[in-house]
């Protein structure tokens, strides 16, 4: 196999970026990024190349004093005057927080300090950064692919079957598909220093949660109001999803305070069946839009095209099931002239706690935590025997995730033992093969022993792994939609509101009693009590069944060509009985969106044809190094 390959890193005409350090190679990367007229170029202070790539004029915030300047590439609450009154005071690149102090927004934030170069994404991972090396400096990147290109690297084979797993544990999270890039992990920054040495210090830590949920909800409040004012403060058309859940409803009537006007978007199954339509236009009655689309979705484009939106990600995404009819409302709402839409993912992460925190809360309020079981008891298959052996298991993270078996029965997992370990429970789908067990086996040996939680407590550790897991495909979705023009943007996964609700008490942001408590208290006043009180959600998993059918002929030629099975990951006999299967059993469908997710990003960087000019071996390297990017 080969694959035309361009002469330059990116041929890409989505927004990206490549941040380079104060040295005399620089200028030589960056004319291998991009060809000139394409590109948008900030320099250190010195007039070498700091940041070169493409973006919105909307998007960037500069500000310049001396050996220091700072960019800011999102759309943020700060304005470039104050931008330049914060830089004016700046000394270290290793302290910040004079300048991101109180900034609302979801943004990459690059600064070059005196030669020293800091490049710093979000706590979620909505916005990540890469790095490589490449002519002798570090080049750092928002997408690992630019990186990729620029310096020939292949795809690292070992790594893929983790993208196979129902939960990609912590440790390994942050391996990159790609050979000699590396990944920096959310919450730390890239800081290259005058000798071109590199390093990943921390930035950001959730909080200890402490607060009762009245004491926390001011600040919740605040954090949530001011990142959509961020999104809203420039004016024009903006969208916003309105499913008449909690999440997006708060977005929507937040994003109604702003000066920007509004377009709605409410989509439904085409049966009309659920709920979605009712409690939507009950919040829109009470505040109307400049306009309420209520769009039905093709169940047609459900699994449908994803070879073509896997060529656009950097990184296998079984979110791409649903990137078809995500493109065709996007196009929707471009005609309504919506310059940003902004979603509610991020609302079920940041303000519920995972059952995880019965852990927690059994040493420390026994009464709260028994009151608690009986909830969860009653609402789910959970088995009382389960139950207490699951509580019982006092293990580390370490030794947690040292001991999972990775081919656990997926039909069991879930419906009648209770998931109250650090994270979900990692297991492959009935397809892998041994040899993709044993990748994935041996590289939880590799990093489990020196594996440390995300925060001391399990419940926080629980969460704040969700919000990293959900923050990667909101990441994905904006990539996608980017390519057709529409910005999307989730203000619930901005650092502010993950910390202002994390510092909640996690047996009182998670409840069995009650749908998301906390975002209930934080918007009243603000959203009608009627759409408070909705504790239902819609679910699609219909329209995935019968996007599986109707898209048959298109899976059937992807799975005749697997290169999961050339590779001896996948048995493919079993995974064409339960992708063609006239009855779907238990949890199918998200293991076929994650089996298909990879096959189809594999296809897409092996198969497609890019611009270039030349022909190059292909791309996949098949060598096991070790795993250099591996950090707890």
């Amino acid at each position: 196999m080969h694959m035309a390959v361009s002469e330059y890193a990116s041929d890409r005409s989505g927004p990206w970026f490549a941040a380079l350090p104060d040295v005399p190679a620089g200028p030589g990367v960056a004319a291998r990024l991009g060809p000139p007229e394409s590109l948008t170029v900030i320099t250190h202070p010195s007039g070498r190349p700091m940041l070169v790539g493409q973006w919105a004029a909307d998007t960037v915030t500069v500000a310049e004093a001396g050996h220091v300047k700072v960019v800011v590439l999102g759309r943020v609450s700060i304005t470039t005057t104050e931008l330049a009154r914060r830089t004016e005071r700046l000394r270290d690149v290793t302290d910040l927080s004079a300048v991101t102090s109180g900034m609302a927004g979801s943004y990459h934030l690059i600064a070059s300090v005196h030669g020293r170069l800091r490049v710093q994404g979000t706590a979620s991972g909505v916005r990540r950064v890469f790095y490589a090396h490449d002519a002798g400096t570090t080049v750092a990147a928002d997408r690992s692919d630019v990186l990729a290109r620029l310096t020939g690297a292949g795809i690292n084979e070992r790594y893929l079957p983790l993208w196979l797993l129902a939960s990609i544990p912590e440790p390994l999270a942050d391996l990159c598909p790609w050979r000699r890039v590396e990944a920096v992990p959310p919450g730390r920054y890239l800081l290259v220093d005058v000798h071109g040495q590199t390093r990943t210090p921390r930035w950001w830590s959730p909080p200890d949660p402490d607060l009762d949920l009245l004491e926390g909800v001011p600040a919740v409040t605040a954090a949530l109001a001011n990142a959509v004012a961020a999104r809203t403060r420039t004016g024009g058309t903006i969208s916003t999803d309105l499913s008449g859940g909690l999440s997006s409803t708060s977005i929507y009537f937040l994003a109604s305070r702003g000066p920007a006007q509004l377009v709605a978007l409410t989509h439904k199954g085409p049966d009309n069946g659920g709920e979605d339509v009712v409690w939507a236009r009950r919040a829109a009655a009470a505040l109307p839009p400049a306009e309420h689309l209520v769009l039905t979705r093709d169940v047609a484009h459900m699994f449908a095209g994803l070879v073509e939106a896997s060529s656009h990600l950097d990184e296998p995404s079984h979110g791409v099931r649903e990137y078809r009819f995500w493109s065709g409302f996007a196009r929707h709402l471009m005609a309504r002239g919506s310059r940003l839409h902004l979603i509610g993912a991020g609302g079920d992460q940041v303000c519920r706690g995972l059952p995880a925190y019965l852990h927690d809360v059994l040493r420390e309020r026994p009464g709260t935590a028994l009151n608690h079981l009986r909830g969860y008891l009653a609402l789910t298959r959970w088995t009382l025997s389960g139950t207490a052996v699951a509580l019982a298991t006092r293990r580390g993270y370490a030794q947690w995730l040292a001991r999972q078996p990775l081919t656990a029965p997926p039909l069991v997992i879930g419906r009648t033992e209770p998931e109250l370990g650090w994270e979900i429970t990692p297991h492959l789908p009935p397809w892998a093969t041994p040899q993709a067990v044993y990748a994935v086996r041996d590289l939880v040996a590799e990093l489990a022993g020196g594996a440390e939680p995300l925060a001391p407590s399990r419940g926080q550790h629980a969460a704040l792994h969700r919000i990293r897991q959900d923050g990667r495909l909101t990441r994905h979705l904006s990539t996608v939609l980017e390519r057709v023009g529409l910005p999307v943007e989730a203000p619930f996964f901005d650092d502010q509101v993950i910390s202002a609700c994390l510092a909640v008490r996690t047996d009182q942001r998670g409840t069995p009693f009650q749908c998301k408590p906390l975002l209930k208290q934080a918007m009243r006043g603000i959203v009608p009590e009627a759409s408070l009180s909705r504790e239902t959600k819609d679910s699609f998993t219909a329209d995935g069944y019968a996007g599986l059918r109707q898209n048959r002929e298109e899976l059937a030629r992807l799975l005749d060509q697997s290169l999961l099975a050339d590779r001896g990951l996948v048995d493919l006999k079993g995974l064409r009985r339960t992708c063609f299967s006239a009855v779907y059993l238990g949890l199918s469908l998200p293991a076929l969106g994650r089996t298909l997710g990879v096959e189809s990003w594999l296809d897409s960087h092996v198969r497609l044809p890019r611009p270039g000019v030349a022909d190059q071996p292909d791309p996949v390297d098949t060598r096991s190094p070790t795993p250099e990017g591996a950090r707890p």
